[in-house]
């Protein structure tokens, strides 16, 4: 499923493949797209946001995209544009192939510049792979959900952008904090403490693995087993108490949070302080 990582890696991939290429073919499924005529303009940016995708052109617009739970983009060398049915969203023809856009949740042709302040990219929280990461803020936008439980937050893409579904299990565990904890029975530390604890494990898998040809890993390359510590694993051992691992569903919509109850009290849910 696309997180942070995913989208990083792919903003590399494309850049790699057609950054400064000029597009020969633009079709899409939404005709409002089409009223933006991006054939002859040269791709010049490829970057990730968060869970977001972002194409700058040379005319300074921008194509903006986001994938879901469902969505791709699929890169064909030297191939022939065809034309947009189901799930094809959008199709960009290049001289060395085409870009094809299937079930994107988001897709439209924006000027960054001139968003207004409403707009969701706008109120993103600080990328966690961004070079310019800013720990501090991010640890404030969590600290303001005061009592929304800790699995919901950190999934809340205005407090900070990238962090899904996996990397949220698996920061909880390696940080001790049961899911359902609210954010504000966590002292200041433990805020800091977790999203430092988020940080490496995406970039980790953004920098590390080519995209497309790996399985997310939070554990460390040298740890025998399986790719993860609680992600996935309910009903199996917890690899570090032997513990069995459970899974609960929270917000809205419902999302998974895997967890182990021994090395993940639940003390602090009813909203105390821990130790």
């Amino acid at each position: 499923m696309p997180e942070g990582d995913t989208l990083f890696q792919l903003a590399a991939r494309l850049t790699k493949l057609l950054q400064g290429s000029t597009v020969r073919h633009f079709d899409a499924q939404d005709v409002s797209l089409l009223e933006t005529d991006l054939v002859g303009q040269v791709l010049d940016s490829v970057q990730s946001r968060g869970k977001h995708l972002l194409m700058g052109f040379s005319s300074g617009v921008t194509l903006h995209s986001h994938l879901r739970m469902d969505g791709r983009w699929v890169f064909r060398g030297n191939a022939i544009a065809p034309a947009i049915h189901g799930a094809l969203r959008v199709i960009l023809g290049f001289d060395s192939g085409v870009l094809l856009g299937y079930e994107l949740a988001t897709a439209r042709i924006i000027h960054l510049q001139t968003l207004p302040a409403q707009d969701v990219l706008r109120t993103l929280g600080p990328d966690l792979l961004a070079r310019d990461f800013d720990a501090s803020q991010a640890v404030a936008r969590l600290a303001a959900l005061g009592a929304t439980p800790i699995g919901v937050a950190i999934m809340q893409q205005t407090a900070l952008a990238g962090v899904g579904n996996v990397f949220k299990s698996e920061a909880l565990f390696l940080a001790g904090i049961h899911p359902m904890t609210p954010v504000n029975a966590l002292r200041q530390d433990e805020l800091e403490a977790l999203v430092q604890l988020l940080v490496p494990l995406l970039r980790r898998n953004a920098i590390g693995p080519k995209y497309g040809q790996y399985r997310r890993q939070t554990r460390t390359s040298s740890a025998s087993g399986p790719l993860q510590w609680v992600y996935r694993r309910a009903g199996e051992r917890c690899m570090r108490c032997d513990g069995i691992i459970e899974l609960i569903y929270q917000g809205m919509p419902a999302r998974s949070s895997y967890y182990c109850p021994v090395c993940q009290p639940t003390a602090c849910c009813v909203g105390l302080q821990r130790d």
